[in-house]
């Protein structure tokens, strides 16, 4: 079972505009907020687990709320990952991708929302390595060694995330290639795996479930919960 949310540690409180900032600056081009297309429906939740899988849905409702979701291989902007983020109470939501975004300075999806989003269209290793340390939760779906196919690559995204997690703060993810190189002690049901050389230690909560396919045939899907103790 997955456990409480663990308490936010104020000491590691983050502003989505400070991350955005981060990144703009570094990347030095001018930003404009874009909200066209962008409203959000309030009552998206019963689609939204449709959508994710109920074990990701509910693994997210308990440990991003209060926490800034940095988003990788995010995709189209007010995508999944948005509704994810707001549906969970979280504070804020920064998606990255290289790809399928468009920049996007923080703004509120929609007209009642208590929470602001933003987007960058950015390299994800490289967007890692301008976050601050400790600066929220991330969520990273169906990256895996059929997308990136560099090893190192993955090797360097998993230290990154490491280091950007904030104490308390967690790793929502079906991507276990990149996961197979996150540093630290990582706790499996009472079991301790030790990765390389860090003093991080992750708790970490895994669901399996079966899926039936249109044509007919069934798949077997993992999600991953690892909170930063």
């Amino acid at each position: 079972m997955v456990g409480a949310a663990p308490s936010p540690n104020p000491s590691h409180e983050v502003k989505l505009s400070d991350l955005y900032t981060a990144l703009a600056g570094v990347r030095g081009k001018s930003f404009r907020e874009s909200t066209k297309g962008n409203s959000i429906e309030c009552s998206f939740s019963r689609k939204l687990k449709n959508v994710i899988g109920p074990l990701a849905f509910d693994m997210a409702q308990l440990f991003l709320k209060g926490s800034i979701v940095i988003d990788l291989g995010c995709g189209t902007p007010s995508g999944n990952g948005e509704r994810l983020a707001v549906l969970s109470g979280a504070k804020g939501y920064l998606g990255i991708d290289k790809f399928n975004t468009r920049d996007s300075a923080p703004r509120k999806p929609y007209e009642d929302s208590e929470i602001q989003c933003a987007y960058v269209r950015a390299d994800m290793l490289e967007a890692l390595k301008m976050l601050p340390d400790e600066s929220g939760s991330i969520s990273i779906t169906n990256i895996d060694a059929v997308i990136i196919r560099d090893d190192e690559y993955r090797q360097a995204v998993a230290l990154e995330i490491a280091r950007v997690v904030k104490p308390g703060g967690i790793i929502i993810t079906n991507s276990f290639d990149v996961l197979m190189h996150l540093p630290g002690k990582i706790v499996i049901d009472g079991q301790t795996f030790t990765q390389g050389e860090s003093h991080y230690t992750w708790e970490a909560h895994y669901r399996v479930r079966r899926e039936s396919h249109t044509l007919g045939w069934l798949k077997w899907s993992r999600v991953a919960c690892l909170i930063k103790k």
